[in-house]
């Protein structure tokens, strides 16, 4: 079928049917918890594996031919025999195995697909941009309740031609330096306020002298 849609070529037909396993297969019977960072190294360490094992290779420079040795472990009785390769035999079948430039060999569907991490990242700066500017409009009214409070102070000034933010004491600029917030605190400085202070006695009442007396 790929031959007559013109996909494939007839040598590559010919070159995937001499390989000893042709095609390929998906095995997904074995998953990895999350938990468990043994399996997930031994997952990393597997997909990080490099395509040829220079270990199960021997190179024959007089000969310009490769041994290539079979896993060993297996259940083939005996030592593992080597297979005698052509050198650049070899190296057209290591190609084949090279995917061509730009080309996708992992494709991520759902919350990892491309879509869905576009939209989040644009949520992300479109939160991002929603909290810049409620920064910028509390700076904004910070920056105008301050000159409200400068041209009222001005207002006062030039009305009553007294400067309310000097202290009638000692002549320097007051500043805020602290709120009181608490009710408690607060009626305590009141009720103080309203008490007659105790290092100085009540005046007495005015003398009958001072009161007119009445006509007849």
């Amino acid at each position: 079928m790929l031959l007559r849609e013109e996909l494939i070529s007839l040598e590559r037909i010919e070159l995937l049917s001499s390989w000893r396993h042709s095609g390929f297969s998906v095995h997904n019977s074995v998953y990895t918890p999350s938990g468990d960072q043994q399996a997930v190294e031994a997952l990393v360490r597997y997909t990080t594996r490099p395509p040829v094992s220079l270990a199960r290779l021997r190179l024959l420079p007089e000969k310009h031919q490769v041994l290539h040795f079979p896993k060993t472990g297996g259940d083939d009785p005996g030592p593992p025999q080597p297979e005698r390769i052509d050198a650049m035999d070899y190296v057209a079948r290591v190609l084949a195995q090279i995917p061509p430039p730009r080309k996708h060999l992992v494709r991520y569907h759902g919350y990892y697909s491309n879509a869905a991490r576009g939209k989040r990242r644009r949520d992300h700066d479109s939160r991002l941009a929603r909290a810049g500017a409620d920064l910028e409009r509390e700076v904004a009214a910070s920056a105008a309740a301050a000159a409200l409070r400068k041209r009222w102070a001005d207002l006062l000034r030039r009305v009553y031609e007294i400067d309310p933010l000097v202290c009638p004491r000692c002549s320097a600029t007051m500043r805020v330096v602290g709120f009181i917030t608490r009710r408690e605190t607060i009626d305590r400085i009141l009720d103080h306020l309203r008490r007659p202070p105790t290092s100085r006695p009540r005046s007495p009442p005015a003398p009958a002298a001072s009161i007119p007396a009445p006509l007849y």
